[in-house]
């Protein structure tokens, strides 16, 4: 097995270049196994997966990772099934995931028997897959394993096939997110066998086009203690969601089921199923169906229209069907509780036949609060918040919102939550932003994004937390801070009727540690704020060169602890949680969520672990930052660069010309320009106790002193290496010399018809530059 890149780490912060005091122990040993199979001159089975010699296969390296372990998986597509054959920790998680380099973010499997096998193992992570083709088995496979995670695994069958896409069997604690289970003709989406239990599926999709897809089902549920949460199941012949005999304690929630012929979500036989807030819609069967010897079950929330045919144009039967709303049945009648639902027509309902809403609820004393009422306005404050399985939050993750409009008719703890997927959020609702010009106290607080009642806002009040307090008609006021502090901003928007509506916020003007570019290891681009694809605030790492705008001021917040204030927006960095962990920049103050561990390594880069444990990373240039894994790679890495030490030239001071760097890094560096574009510039990367990179504008390559020294500097690799690494002195007559670390010579200029050379061993007249 080779040896990481990674070892030595020491726990540093990051703060003024120099490196405060640990009291933590070094980072353990992290090997990241490569995989590209479109460098075929350089990659082998037979290797040890470095990143530059990778291995061709996926299953070379999957047959080699251990806890703790990263297959990083560039190239594709890949005709290969893996299997995974060894167990990580909750520690030391097995990941494997798509690399920097993979078309689109993910890593494509190919063939009838592509896919993903997890079998009798622990703690393991699958990420950035998508899996295309006719399904002679199924393509994600998980059998008597727990603490598994798919992440962003999407599955696309090309043809008829009886298999599930997914198909989890005897697993416990596993965790399927963002899935992608699509195909004219796919059978059955996920499978959740008996013997399983603890399993999560969230924000998963699943679709087929029912025609000729047999009896299949989208999710097919047998286990114990199962979550259904935020996904959208579409098509199927049999049934969007089942939950079949034996199953207990299925909780349905947030989900979003559309057209198909089968019903929307059946219940048989199951015990202590809570289905809430969904939106089951044109299914040709039942929208929701209960029956069997169903014991505990709760249908409450729910907005369930259009179901049961003939009146679905185009996909039902045009004869009449005893498909309706919501259906209970047999043995499940008695046991079933169905109340606070919308529906949408008149014989929407069956306790053992069809019958209109008030035949139902004579006949079963349910139903009490449901409505005809199928409208957006008829689902606001509504709902029963007390029902098993409600959602605290939407399906959007907004949190549930009063309209002062409307009397309250729910009940529950929050009797003003609304039924179905999505929150009304009614006004009037203030909103605010507070950004800050870093390192001068000025605070501006912009309330234009209120929104009024049924009447106009007249005034704004704003508190600035610190004995300033202003009123005024405009929603815009500025104020700047005397002393560092964490203060409670409160601003209160006045409407014409005399309504009222607060929202409290917090602002931190803390004292900076310096002002820094990030610049990402894994693809060489620094981080900003917003680009084409990703709008402000989302961070992103597509720069190529550090502006003022894109700087970061540093703040210390304890023992190896920082913060970062974006000066593009006059705002901390965070990762937002409702955005699977992305990255944003749009937070006034720092808590625990604006707050990120820092480890540097002894190349001088640097991680950033959030609080939620994970690591930021990006892969690809123009992707957004996120915390989405807990190994650092090359894609967690950072290097640090002083926004003084940015954009920077160096020029003799015997003969005034510039070190030019070549665009191509066919010829090394040579003092021989008077003029000055980018190939003349370079920034000062600061790898800590007086150690520095450089960083050539020409090609955004680093400098180098190749063969030990022993061959001019040239400005040709990806990384920071031994070679590449300097020290920054600064002479007595300002003038500045380079000392190379792997040779201990300076470099030198010579007269300035020759290459940069480090051979000196002393500083005389070539050996000194003006820094500017």
């Amino acid at each position: 097995m080779r040896t990481s890149r990674l070892a030595g780490l020491a726990a540093i912060a990051l703060l003024g270049g120099t490196l405060l005091p640990s009291a933590s122990p070094a980072l353990a040993e992290t090997t990241v196994l490569y995989v590209n199979n479109l460098v075929p001159e350089r990659c082998t089975d037979t290797g040890v997966g470095a990143v530059d010699q990778p291995f061709c296969t996926i299953g070379a390296a999957v047959a080699r990772v251990g806890p703790g372990q990263t297959v990083t998986v560039d190239g594709g597509p890949y005709a290969e099934r893996f299997s995974v054959p060894v167990s990580g920790t909750a520690e030391r998680p097995i990941t494997i995931l798509a690399g920097v380099s993979a078309t689109n973010g993910f890593v494509r499997l190919t063939g009838p028997t592509a896919g993903a096998v997890v079998h009798h193992q622990s703690h393991v992570t699958i990420k950035g897959f998508r899996i295309v083709g006719t399904m002679e088995a199924p393509a994600v496979d998980i059998e008597d394993s727990d603490g598994i995670v798919l992440d962003d695994v999407g599955v696309s069958a090309t043809g008829a096939s009886t298999h599930p896409a997914f198909r989890l069997s005897g697993v416990t604690g596993v965790t399927v997110r963002g899935a992608i289970g699509v195909g004219t003709r796919l059978a059955t989406g996920l499978f959740l066998d008996a013997a399983s239990s603890g399993v999560t599926i969230t924000k998963a999709t699943f679709s087929n086009s029912d025609a000729d897809a047999g009896a299949g089902v989208g999710i097919d549920v047998e286990a114990a203690d199962t979550r259904i949460l935020a996904s959208t199941v579409a098509g199927f012949r049999g049934t969007a969601i089942a939950v079949r005999p034996g199953a207990i304690d299925t909780v349905i929630a947030n989900n979003q089921i559309n057209r198909g012929y089968g019903d929307g979500i059946q219940i048989r036989g199951a015990i202590g199923t809570a289905v809430s807030n969904n939106l089951v819609q044109d299914r040709c069967g039942n929208g929701v169906r209960v029956d069997g010897t169903s014991d505990r079950i709760s249908v409450q929330n729910n907005v369930v229209i259009r179901n049961g045919g003939p009146n679905n144009t185009g996909l039902c039967a045009s004869s009449s069907t005893d498909g309706v709303e919501i259906g209970v049945y047999a043995e499940s009648r008695g046991k079933t509780v169905v109340d606070y639902n919308n529906t949408g027509k008149s014989t929407g309902y069956a306790w053992d036949r069809p019958m209109t809403l008030e035949e139902f609820q004579a006949a079963s004393g349910q139903g009490a609060h449901d409505s005809y009422d199928s409208s957006e306005w008829g689902r606001v404050d509504s709902a029963n918040s007390a029902a098993p399985g409600f959602p605290a939050t939407d399906v959007l993750g907004r949190s549930r919102g009063d309209d002062p409009s409307r009397a309250n008719t729910g009940t529950g703890p929050v009797p003003w939550a609304d039924r179905g997927t999505h929150e009304s959020l009614p006004a009037p609702v203030v909103l605010a932003a507070l950004t800050q010009e870093p390192g001068t106290g000025w605070v501006t607080a912009d309330a234009s994004a209120t929104r009024a009642g049924f009447t106009p806002v007249v005034s704004y009040r704003f508190d600035f937390g610190d004995g300033t307090v202003v009123t005024q008609p405009g929603p815009v006021a500025r104020h700047q801070y005397g002393s560092h502090g964490t203060f409670r901003v409160t601003v209160t928007a006045t409407l014409a009727d005399t309504m009222t509506a607060a929202r409290a916020y917090s602002v931190s003007f803390l004292p900076s540690a310096g002002t820094i570019g990030l610049l990402s290891l894994a693809h060489n681009h620094y981080l900003g704020v917003g680009n084409a694809a990703h709008q402000s605030p989302v961070l992103v790492a597509d720069r190529t060169s550090l502006a003022p705008a894109d700087a970061f001021d540093l703040v210390n917040v304890g023992t190896n602890q920082v913060a970062l204030l974006a000066h593009r927006t006059g705002a901390y960095v965070s990762p937002d949680l409702l955005a699977v962990d992305v990255l944003s920049a749009g937070s006034s103050s720092v808590g625990p969520n604006e707050t990120f561990t820092v480890t540097r390594y002894t190349d001088g880069s640097f991680s950033l672990k959030a609080s939620n444990g994970r690591y930021v990373s990006v892969y690809n240039p123009g992707d957004a930052l996120r915390t989405s894994t807990y190994a650092v790679t090359y894609a967690e890495r950072f290097h640090r660069v002083n926004l003084a030490d940015a954009n920077r030239t160096l020029r003799t001071a015997t003969v005034k010309r510039f070190v030019t760097a070549d665009t191509a890094a066919s010829k090394p560096l040579i003092a021989s320009s008077s003029v000055l574009d980018k190939n003349q510039r370079f920034d000062f990367v600061d790898l800590g106790d007086g150690k520095v990179a450089l960083f050539a504008h020409a090609n955004n390559r680093f400098v180098f002193a190749p063969n030990a020294g022993a061959l001019p500097l040239i400005n040709a690799s990806g990384l920071v290496s031994p070679w590449g690494t300097f020290t920054l002195v600064r002479n007595t007559n300002g003038t500045v010399s380079l000392k190379a670390t792997v040779n201990n010579r300076y470099v030198s200029a010579g007269l300035g018809s020759s290459p940069l050379t480090a051979d000196r061993t002393s500083i005389g007249s070539g050996e000194r530059f003006v820094l500017s």
